[in-house]
């Protein structure tokens, strides 16, 4: 049975495909033909190319929401903690002979400097993904899966529209030529790949944010608070995986470091 997590997840993932779906048909200007509905000899007509447009995005929501579960795609690797500084340094604070390691914070890159070069890294990467996501995905709904979608969303959809548009047949079978063609198939895959890659590097972006170090400023971020010590206890106490996991993170950092 399917956990209640794991289907949020794929869930998440399509309703974010359909709204990204449809920010983008909203945006198209009317030339492109890509609008829910057309008028045609003075009658509104459901237009199946948003149909195949929307169901193509949809599909490729569901087949992202597997994949992030089933690889594990939000797995934070927070490596290891560097103990060499202050105390636990070999020569101790008093190396530069004014009660600081200079030298060792000299070496160490701003978080932002981490931040950036990690993104940078990951950048090439995720173009291709995105772009190998984007034309499989799509290639295997145009020649496939699109034909036994089809009918049921096109159903679907006059059962929506006609709330709004009184004049729509009331046939529910799509016409009998599918919106197949080149020029809508590039245009799918060209959506398909900026919507993966939001979705990306918005994941490897939260990734490398929850993986840094829980420091400010090279201090911990519960040095901030009136009682450093008990809101360090209270994270260990909580049952919020994020919350507990940050405390361990810090706990330890605390017993690298002396501050």
């Amino acid at each position: 049975m399917l956990r209640p997590s794991t289907m949020e997840t794929v869930l998440t993932y399509i309703i974010s495909a359909f709204l990204f779906s449809q920010v983008y048909l909203i945006s198209t200007p009317e030339e492109a033909g890509i609008r829910w509905i057309s008028q045609a000899t003075g009658r509104s007509r459901l237009n199946e190319h948003a149909l195949f447009y929307t169901v193509n995005l949809m599909v490729l929501g569901l087949v992202q929401g597997i994949a992030h579960v089933a690889l594990d795609m939000d797995r934070l690797v927070l490596g290891v903690v560097d103990g060499t500084r202050g105390s636990n340094s070999e020569d101790g604070p008093e190396a530069n002979g004014n009660g600081t390691d200079n030298e060792g914070e000299a070496a160490r890159p701003s978080d932002t400097e981490n931040w950036a070069a990690k993104i940078g890294e990951w950048t090439p990467v995720l173009l291709v993904r995105c772009g190998m996501l984007a034309i499989t995905v799509a290639m295997v709904n145009y020649t496939v899966l699109y034909y036994f979608i089809r009918v049921p969303a096109w159903r679907s959809a006059m059962g929506f529209f006609r709330l709004f548009y009184k004049d729509l047949p009331r046939y529910n079978l799509p016409v009998a030529g599918a919106p197949w063609s080149v020029w809508m198939l590039g245009r799918t895959i060209w959506a398909m790949f900026l919507l993966s890659l939001l979705w990306y590097f918005g994941d490897i972006a939260f990734r490398v944010q929850l993986s840094r170090e829980p420091l400010k400023k090279g201090q911990p971020l519960s040095s901030e608070s009136k009682d450093p010590s008990g809101s360090l206890l209270n994270g260990l106490k909580s049952k919020k995986p994020r919350i507990f996991v940050g405390a361990k993170l810090l706990s330890y950092s605390l017993s690298c470091y002396s501050y």
